[in-house]
């Protein structure tokens, strides 16, 4: 991902699993891993794991989960 300006701005692959089947899980090695802004405020991603409090969680629907 590329720092394109402003406030949590980035661009590149952000790795998902499946486009095909809308699968929109992010592999490991992705750079949306630990890089959302730090004042999330949904605790839980769409799949009910939970978000890591006080810290910077993974961009997406979806928690990473190796």
């Amino acid at each position: 991902m590329v720092d394109v300006g402003g406030t949590n701005n980035i661009t590149g692959d952000p790795l998902f699993t499946d486009l095909a089947t809308n699968d929109f899980h992010i592999l490991t090695g992705s750079p949306a891993i630990g890089a959302a802004d730090p004042q999330i405020t949904n605790s839980h991603d769409f799949d009910g794991t939970p978000r890591p409090p006080g810290t910077r969680s993974d961009i997406g629907a979806y928690v990473h989960a190796p």
